[in-house]
């Protein structure tokens, strides 16, 4: 009994020495990398930023987009050129423990607020949120965070624009009857580093009454944009003497009167139902200058009358959007 224990005693201390030989004590972690579901070899992936040279290593790499169900890699290099095998991180969704369900969602732009006095926003029974109408400028950075039914908080997570600027922006028209006019192009309104917002007008469109109008823009890279179309409506103020009781068909914008007008004008607007309405006025360069109506109003036809005592004489711009309806129109200030 004694020599089986001799024996046993004497293979754990050569399991002992040949681990010390194999591991030396002053190796240390001089990089680091990653890559996504598939393992590209080593020294292949993407080298991660750290403290390295140290037992304990801080490695960050901001930015990362790892979709949710991939596979996220990592692994180190050690000193003396030696790479450890992979270890892997699945990317989970948000909430989805407990039978808990989202019933909070917000977004803020650059600066934080504080966790529940951002910008509300609707989450759609798909857990999708769909934003219009942001006032997001150039370099403006969009966050986002959610709150689940047992009150727990998401991180922040920053979502990226990419502003595109439009160069060229063409109409067509297509008559009642199927003939179809020559495409023209339209003015646009200049790059503004202050706005997204480009603007394109053209003066006295020869469209008709229930002509349809289509529409497509062009980026500075030469892509187009779909057509987009548009029925033009009849007048609904002509020969209406009492409109308050009517109920339109369709939404519609009128072209404000007078104009050229100084220092005031009427605008005329139609709601086929009762809708949040944000009637705007823009310069040429797409900033807003004025906000006329933001609020919710009964279907109808409805006037306004807009001031421009403050502003210089010039072109502007005045925009209806009502639920998915959205009309520009021209004006001219002259003082």
């Amino acid at each position: 009994m004694q020599r089986l224990l001799l024996i046993i005693l004497v293979l754990f201390c050569i399991s002992a020495t040949s681990a010390i030989a194999q591991y030396n004590r002053n190796q240390q972690i001089v990089a680091a990398e990653y890559f996504i579901n598939t393992d590209p070899g080593e020294g292949n992936g993407t080298a991660i930023t750290g403290t390295y040279n140290l037992w304990e290593v801080t490695i960050n790499d901001n930015g990362l987009d790892v979709p949710v169900g991939s596979r996220l890699y990592v692994r180190f290099k050690s000193s003396n050129n030696t790479w450890s095998a992979p270890r892997c991180i699945v990317p989970k969704e948000y909430f989805t423990n407990s039978g808990a369900s989202l019933v909070y969602g917000e977004y803020f732009i650059n600066t934080d607020p504080g966790r529940g006095n951002g910008t509300l926003v609707s989450i759609e029974p798909d857990r999708t949120i769909n934003l219009y109408n942001m006032p997001l400028k150039r370099g403006d950075k969009v966050y986002f965070r959610v709150k689940d039914s047992y009150n727990r908080w998401s991180p922040a997570r920053a979502a990226t624009f990419r502003f595109k600027d439009i160069t060229k922006a063409d109409y067509y028209i297509k008559r009642v009857g199927g003939s179809v006019e020559p495409t023209v192009s339209m003015l646009m309104s200049a790059v503004n580093n202050s706005s997204s917002i480009f603007i394109a007008h053209k003066d006295s469109v020869p469209a008709r009454s229930n002509d349809t109008v289509f529409v497509r823009l062009q980026t500075f890279d030469r892509f187009y944009s779909k057509w987009s179309s548009k029925i033009v409506p009849s007048d609904p103020w002509i020969g209406v003497k009492d409109i308050t009781s009517e109920i339109p068909v369709n939404y519609g914008l009128s072209q404000n009167y007078p104009n050229p007008f100084n220092p005031s004008t009427n605008i005329k607007y139609a709601l086929s139902q009762a809708s949040h309405v944000s009637l705007s006025v823009f310069n040429t360069l797409g900033q807003r200058v004025a906000l006329i109506m933001d609020g919710k109003q009964e279907a109808g036809y409805h006037e306004v009358n807009f001031d421009a005592s403050r502003l210089t004489s010039g072109v502007y711009f005045y925009r209806l959007q009502a639920g998915e309806y959205n009309e520009t129109k021209k004006l001219i200030l002259m003082k």
